[in-house]
């Protein structure tokens, strides 16, 4: 399914409104919008991710993720790669940040590999866990995240739907040019998406693992607990997610015990 489709089936916009706007007007428009869609879907959306955020997987170091959402639904607030998945788990896309510290790019991170293997990429930047952007036009008022979705939402619906245009030969020479260095990206892009597991992978994998601990003792699901608390913590603050609302992740371990104490 072409990804305007998509835009118009889950967020209710008609393509036209991408053609008709320019970047800046896009963002103006597109970022308060696309907030609500992103905390919405946490707030009840029984996809993979959203199940998990809300404590099948993980749970708020705050307390209940209704804190947490509570706080990232007001404007400004910094946008963390949470949103960011939740967005592509809602318009079936794949998600791509390519962290830039310093200055340096980073290799890209995929934060979501949609179940379709067709499915389109989003590919945004993040600089130093301050500022998402896709280019110099991307606003940092606090909604960077999705201004610059919106962004990337529009450079899709144009490319599905291109204006015919004459150009010169030098303008013919720098497309050849711009589509050589977008195909080399595409791949390397490509090659990240397909190191990650898709939400159903995710899912079976998960399972597995649980049932692998269960079976193990005390001692060493303790262990295996303290090992992975750590892992994650150090990947949480990596990623962002301690940038404004600091929080830590449910492992399968305390499922489990969760579920002893429960049958006790």
């Amino acid at each position: 399914m072409r990804l305007s489709s998509n835009i118009q089936k889950k967020l209710g916009l008609n393509p036209r409104f991408f053609l008709e706007h320019d970047a800046d007007t896009i963002q103006t428009k597109l970022a308060s919008s696309l907030r609500q869609h992103a905390i919405q879907h946490l707030r009840q959306s029984h996809d993979v991710v959203a199940k998990s955020f809300r404590g099948e997987y993980i749970k708020s170091g705050l307390g209940h993720p209704k804190q947490f959402l509570d706080a990232q639904a007001k404007n400004r607030a910094w946008g963390t790669y949470l949103e960011a998945t939740a967005l592509g788990e809602q318009l079936g896309c794949n998600i791509i940040v390519t962290p830039v510290k310093k200055g340096v790019h980073q290799k890209p991170i995929c934060l979501y590999r949609a179940e379709d293997k067709n499915a389109k990429t989003i590919h945004l930047y993040n600089s130093n866990n301050t500022h998402w952007y896709i280019d110099n036009k991307t606003r940092g008022d606090g909604n960077c995240l999705y201004n610059a979705f919106a962004q990337a939402l529009q450079k899709h619906v144009q490319a599905e739907y291109p204006k015919p245009q004459t150009q010169s030969h030098a303008g013919l020479f720098q497309i050849k040019r711009d589509l050589v260095q977008s195909i080399k990206q595409q791949k390397y892009l490509l090659a990240s998406i397909q190191k990650q597991s898709t939400p159903n992978e995710h899912e079976a994998m998960f399972k597995e693992e649980q049932a692998r601990i269960n079976q193990l003792s005390p001692q060493e699901k303790q262990q295996i607990q303290e090992d992975h608390m750590l892992a994650l913590k150090l990947a949480y603050e990596d990623m962002g997610y301690t940038h404004a609302n600091p929080t830590s992740f449910k492992t399968v371990l305390e499922e489990i015990s969760e579920k002893q104490n429960f049958i006790a």
